[in-house]
C-alpha cells in the first residue's frame, strides 16, 4: 500500500511541500488506519482516532474533521461495524479529541481574542462556506476527471480489485469504499476545485488498490512496469540532458531555452548534487532489471521511477528552478526603484507571500492594509492579474514587474503625490 500510494502522482508537489496540507494527510491517513484497527484493539483505535482528529483541526480546519466524522458515523450502516467495539472506538476518539482539540483555541482566546475570532471566521470555519448550499460552483465532474490523472496507477488496481470483489461484503472493502465516496461527494457539492484538496481520496484508492495486488495478471503487470520504465526513463533522460544544456551549452537547443525559462540562473555544478543524481539512477537501473515480474514489483518499479524523476529534479535542477521561480530578482527591481529614505510601503493584507518575500529578501517588512482602508504609506505595492489593467486615481506608477516568464502575476509600485 505505502508504494502504491508514494506511485501516486497527486503526490509529487503537494506531498514534499511545507503546507498544512501535508499535515492534514498524515491525520487522514491516522484516522483511516484508526478505523481499520477498530476490529483489533477498539481502545486503542479510538485514541488513534481522536488523535487524528486533532491533528486534522489544528492543521487544516473543520472541514477535513467533518470528512472522517461522516465516515465514522455512517460505518455502522453495513452490519459487519455495528458492534461494541466500535461504539468503544467512537467513544475513546470524543473523549480523547475534545479536550486536546481545545487547548491550543483556549490559550489563544485568552491571549489574543482578536487573533482567535479571525482564525475562527477566516481558517476554522472558512473552509465550509463552500458548503453552505448544494449548489455547483465548478464543473460538475471536475475531482472525477482530476482522479484519473491525480490517483494513477492506484485507481485502476482498485478497480481491479472491486472487480474481483463485486459483493463488496467484506469490511476492507467497506471502509475505503465509504472513506472514497463521502469525500468525493462532498468535493463535488462544493466550491472547492484545488487539486491539493484530492489528496485524502490516494488514501481509499491505495488501501483498495493493495488488497487484489498479489491477483493481478501478468500482462497487465507487465504493462504498468514498462509503461513506468518508458515514461520514467524518458523523463530523467530529459532531465539529465537538461542538466548538461542550462550548465555546459550541450546541446545547443536545449540550452537557450534553459535561458529563456530562467535567464537569472548562472551555470554551477553541485558534486554532491551530481553523486546523489548518479547513485540514484543507479538504484533505479538495478530495480527495474530484476526478473520475476509480478504486481508487487510492477508498482515497486513505478514508485522507483517517480522516486527517482523527484530525485534528480531535485539534485540537479534544484537551483535552476529556484532561479527561475524566485521572487529575489522582483524584489530587487523594486528596491531599486524606490524613492531614497523611502521605507514606508503599504499592501493588501492579503498578500501574505509578498510580504514573506519583501522581508526575506530585502529586509523591508511591508504594511498590511486592509481591503478599502486608505494606506498608511506613500507607496503601495498592488499585486494583480497581468491582464486586467487598475489604474490608481491619484497614484503615479512608479515600477512595475514580474517574474521571469510569468504571464500572470504583475507587481506594481504607486506613489501617491505630495
Amino acid at each position: 500500500m505505502v508504494l502504491i500510494l508514494i506511485g501516486c502522482l497527486g503526490l509529487i508537489v503537494t506531498g514534499h511541500e511545507m503546507n498544512p496540507v501535508v499535515a492534514g494527510f498524515a491525520g487522514y491517513a491516522a484516522a483511516l488506519y484508526a478505523l481499520v484497527l477498530t476490529r483489533r484493539a477498539p481502545a486503542l483505535s479510538g485514541a488513534i482516532l481522536g488523535a487524528a482528529t486533532v491533528v486534522l483541526f489544528l492543521a487544516t480546519s473543520l472541514l477535513p474533521v467533518l470528512l472522517v466524522w461522516s465516515v465514522a458515523l455512517m460505518l455502522p450502516a453495513f452490519a459487519s461495524w455495528r458492534n461494541k467495539g466500535y461504539a468503544i472506538t467512537l467513544m475513546m476518539a470524543l473523549l480523547f479529541a475534545l479536550p486536546l482539540a481545545a487547548l491550543w483555541p483556549l490559550a489563544l482566546y485568552r491571549g489574543a481574542p482578536e487573533v482567535f475570532y479571525a482564525w475562527w471566521q477566516f481558517h476554522a470555519l472558512g473552509p465550509l462556506d463552500g458548503f453552505g448550499g448544494l449548489g455547483l460552483f465548478h464543473e460538475f465532474g471536475y475531482y472525477p476527471k482530476l482522479v484519473l490523472w491525480y490517483g494513477w496507477p492506484a485507481w485502476p488496481l482498485a478497480a481491479w480489485t472491486l472487480w474481483k470483489n463485486r459483493r463488496y461484503e467484506l469490511p476492507l472493502l467497506q471502509l475505503p469504499l465509504l472513506f472514497f465516496a463521502v469525500i468525493l461527494l462532498l468535493l463535488t457539492f462544493s466550491n472547492r476545485s484545488h487539486t491539493e484538496d484530492a489528496m485524502p481520496l490516494l488514501l481509499p484508492l491505495a488501501v483498495l488498490a493493495a488488497v487484489e495486488l498479489d491477483s493481478l495478471r501478468r500482462g497487465a503487470a507487465a504493462f504498468l512496469n514498462w509503461f513506468g520504465l518508458m515514461a520514467f526513463g524518458l523523463f530523467s533522460l530529459l532531465v539529465w540532458l537538461g542538466w548538461a544544456a542550462m550548465n555546459f551549452g550541450w546541446p545547443a537547443k536545449l540550452a537557450q531555452r534553459a535561458s529563456y525559462f530562467s535567464p537569472y540562473y548562472e551555470p554551477q555544478v553541485s558534486w554532491l548534487a551530481l553523486l546523489l543524481a548518479l547513485v540514484a539512477t543507479a538504484l533505479w537501473g538495478w530495480a527495474v532489471t530484476r526478473r520475476h515480474l509480478r504486481g508487487r514489483q510492477a508498482v515497486t518499479n513505478w514508485a522507483a521511477g517517480l522516486a527517482l524523476l523527484w530525485g534528480l529534479l531535485m539534485t540537479l535542477w534544484l537551483p535552476f528552478l529556484d532561479a527561475a521561480k524566485s521572487y529575489q530578482p522582483v524584489v530587487q527591481s523594486m528596491m531599486r526603484a524606490m524613492p531614497a529614505g523611502e521605507h514606508c510601503v503599504s499592501v493588501s493584507a492579503s498578500q501574505q507571500l509578498a510580504r514573506i518575500s519583501w522581508a526575506y529578501y530585502a529586509g523591508l517588512r511591508l504594511q498590511p492594509v486592509a481591503d478599502g482602508a486608505a494606506p498608511a504609506c506613500k507607496l503601495l505595492l498592488v499585486v494583480r492579474d497581468r491582464r486586467a489593467e487598475a489604474p490608481l486615481p491619484g497614484w503615479q506608477e512608479r515600477w512595475r514587474g514580474n517574474r521571469a516568464r510569468d504571464k500572470r502575476e504583475l507587481f506594481v509600485l504607486w506613489q501617491k503625490p505630495d
